[in-house]
Order: C-alpha cells, then sequence, then structure tokens
C-alpha cells in the first residue's frame, strides 16, 4: 500500500498550493489505513487548498451506515486540519439513488465536516473562485450531453478575469472534445481538476495521456490522463486514489497493484 505524488507547476496570475485527490471510493470494507497515509503525505506539502473532484464514496448506501459516516467525517475533519477542503461529487455518488431527496440526504452529511461542498455552486476566496459542478446521471450516460449544462454554471457565476478561476467536474471526457475542437465555453477558466478515468488503468512510469482503457471501456483512449493545456486553460486529470473500485468485482483484487495518486499542483505569478 502506497501513494504516488504527481507534481506540476503552473504559471499564471495567482501563488496557491492545490492537492489534488478524485477517485477515493470509500466504502464500508475500505482499508482506513490508506487515509493515514494520505493525511500524512499531504501533512508534508501544506497546501493552501485540498480539493476533492468526485466519487469519495463508492457508491451512496455507504452513508446509511453510522460508523462508515464517522469515518468518513472524521477523514473530512483531520483533512479540513491542513488546509481548505473543496469537495465536489462524482456519478457513483449517485449509484443505487432514485430520488433528488436521497442525494441530498448524501450532500447534507458530507457537510456535517468542516469542508467546502459545492453543488453547482461557487466559493471565492481572496483572488481564487473555484466552482463545483455536479451533474446528473443523465450527464454521465448521454452520449450527446447538455452541454449547456455548464455553460450554464459558468455564466450564472460571471468568472472575473481579475481572479484565478478553478473548475471542479468529476469527469472531463464529456469536455475534452469541445477544448481541442476550440469551442471556447471555457476560456475563462485557468484551471480544471477531474477524476473519473482512473488513467486509464496506465501506471505511472508509463509517460504519456493514453490509457489502457477508459471507464467507458472504451480501448486505448487518449487525452485521459496528466497535465494538459490549451490555450489559456490548464486540465489536471486525476489518477486516483483507488484504480479499481467496490464496484469493480473481482477485479478489485488488483487494486493495490497500483499506487493512491496525490496531485500537487504549484501556480505561481508569471514573470
Amino acid at each position: 500500500m502506497n501513494t504516488h505524488v504527481s507534481k506540476y507547476k503552473i504559471k499564471s496570475k495567482s501563488n496557491i498550493k492545490i492537492v489534488h485527490l478524485s477517485d477515493i471510493h470509500f466504502h464500508k470494507t475500505f482499508n482506513l489505513k490508506k487515509f493515514n497515509l494520505i493525511l500524512s503525505e499531504i501533512k508534508k506539502v501544506s497546501p493552501d487548498y485540498t480539493c476533492i473532484t468526485g466519487d469519495l464514496l463508492d457508491d451512496a448506501k455507504v452513508l446509511d451506515n453510522d460508523e462508515e459516516v464517522k469515518n468518513i467525517i472524521k477523514f473530512l475533519n483531520e483533512l479540513s486540519s491542513i488546509s481548505k477542503v473543496i469537495v465536489t461529487l462524482g456519478n457513483h455518488e449517485r449509484k443505487k439513488i432514485d430520488t433528488e431527496e436521497k442525494y441530498q440526504y448524501i450532500i447534507n452529511t458530507l457537510k456535517k465536516a468542516n469542508i467546502i461542498l459545492l453543488d453547482n455552486e461557487n466559493y471565492v476566496d481572496n483572488n481564487i473562485c473555484f466552482i463545483g459542478f455536479n451533474p446528473t446521471n443523465g450527464y454521465y450516460n448521454k452520449k450527446h450531453p447538455e452541454y449547456n449544462l455548464i455553460v450554464e454554471l459558468l455564466n450564472k457565476h460571471q468568472f472575473k478575469k481579475e481572479k484565478y478561476n478553478i473548475l471542479l467536474i468529476h469527469s472531463p471526457e464529456k469536455i475534452l472534445s469541445k477544448i481541442y475542437d476550440g469551442v471556447n465555453f471555457l476560456k475563462d477558466v485557468d484551471l480544471i481538476l477531474s477524476g473519473h478515468t482512473h488513467g486509464g488503468m496506465m501506471p505511472h512510469f508509463i509517460k504519456g495521456h493514453f490509457g489502457l482503457i477508459s471507464p467507458e471501456k472504451r480501448p486505448f483512449p487518449i487525452h485521459i490522463r496528466g497535465h494538459l493545456k490549451r490555450n489559456n486553460t490548464n486540465l489536471i486529470i486525476s489518477y486516483g486514489v483507488t484504480r479499481l473500485s467496490h464496484t469493480s468485482g473481482v477485479f478489485r483484487l488488483f487494486n493495490d497493484l497500483y499506487k493512491m495518486n496525490i496531485e500537487y499542483i504549484e501556480i505561481n505569478i508569471e514573470n
């Protein structure tokens, strides 16, 4: 059980340090020692913010158990003692949910911790603006998702050019094609943090942005991991803390072959 810290340096208009986590996939048989390892690594770099971009939970039912609620809240509170914690959710938090009320229960439960959970909201701290996009299941399932959902969210919060704008979105795959086609609805976003792809199941020592397989079972996907840039927008796609989730069946037994990934992002003012 090991961790791997991916380090990125970005030149921009702010001086901030961010730790990025994604795809923790907490569940009832989750090894709590992993939380201690994550906390130990994050303490070493003492970031200004820790961002979690979805699939914190393996599925919604884990919060039906008081002991599991206690464990995840304890971890989030310990994380918040190191830095401010900004959280948005992913598709796994919506698993086994059939009503919006149940989804709201998840949000309200997680908000018991000392975190900032953004449910299609923004959070402004000094000259930094975080925007958390939590789409419905339809966004992940439709072949042609409604990109206007993101556009509406961004327009609603009216990014200011003088701020450093960070979009937290669990899955990058539905917006990547738009970015690379030159569509500029993200032109005011300085940094996008996302996960979901599990690094295309590639080990860290193999360089590049390609993968073996996508979450949609597409073989040899491109633009699926690491640091990508288009125009003025930086995109960092996390490999994830957990590569093979509990819901992946027997394949989860191979999860320990992969290291838990933590992204450390240092943003410095351009000279």
